[in-house]
């Protein structure tokens, strides 16, 4: 997070940093219904909090705790005139199948907002009447899974130079897996310039992979080494296929 204020700080931008309170923020209806699910009570509570900045700033970015900035001096140079969420590449194995598959989504790790706009209002009521309606909730339906939905329907603003690493991404970096690596950074649709870390997922194995937080030390070291150049030399460029990579199904239990 120091990054964070740094970059924040070089552009002479205000930087505020939040911790608990800002569940605050979130009615406690919702906070009933989500039972104080960490994942579900931001998602709402960084829409109302943006809201609420509108009324004193221009402009307001939010950024999780876990995104790691690259290129600190060209980073949102790019920022549209409007809202905007983060364009990620998720890959995971799939429905438990054995096969890794990659998907396209939306999500809010970093997003932007700008003054006027009436859309965050929408974004705020859909929020909680989504969380209030499901019977089931899972971490990511108020985030992931409904900003991807939404971008089925109408194309949302993105921020194509922020990724995602799933731990499958994250493990291939730091075990030097080149042709998963060069297939990753193919698939990306700009040189990437701040990297979500998923930290939610050190300590907890994830489809076979069990990061530490020696592991992140590592990764962050590598990725600041040349601006991400790891990934970054290999966007735009012609990568292998995943089948190619994995041509006995693409099964996911590689050795860690």
């Amino acid at each position: 997070m120091d990054g964070v204020k740094d970059w924040s700080e070089s552009r002479g931008w205000d930087y505020k940093r939040l911790g608990d309170e800002i569940f605050d923020l979130v009615p406690k209806d919702y906070r009933e219904k989500s039972q104080n699910e960490i994942h579900l009570m931001v998602d709402l509570a960084r829409l109302i909090l943006a809201h609420r900045f509108l009324s004193r700033y221009e402009r307001v970015v939010w950024l999780d705790a876990d995104v790691l900035i690259l290129d600190p001096d060209s980073f949102l140079d790019d920022w549209p005139n409007s809202f905007a969420f983060s364009h990620e590449i998720w890959l995971n194995n799939e429905g438990g199948a054995g096969v890794l598959t990659a998907k396209r989504n939306i999500n809010n790790a970093v997003c932007c907002f700008c003054r006027p706009d009436a859309r965050l209002n929408f974004f705020i009521d859909a929020t909680y009447r989504r969380v209030m309606d499901l019977k089931n909730l899972r971490h990511y339906d108020a985030g992931t899974t409904f900003l991807s939905q939404l971008n089925d329907i109408y194309t949302l603003p993105q921020l194509l130079n922020v990724a995602l690493f799933s731990p499958h991404i994250t493990q291939a970096i730091l075990k030097n897996e080149e042709a998963l690596v060069q297939w990753y950074g193919s698939q990306l649709p700009s040189k990437v310039k701040a990297v979500n870390l998923c930290l939610t997922f050190v300590g907890n194995e994830f489809e076979g992979i069990k990061l530490t937080d020696r592991d992140m030390e590592c990764l962050i070291k590598i990725l600041r080494n040349g601006q991400g150049e790891v990934i970054n030399q290999w966007v735009q460029k012609s990568g292998p296929s995943l089948a190619r990579i994995f041509p006995e199904g693409m099964k996911t239990t590689r050795n860690n």
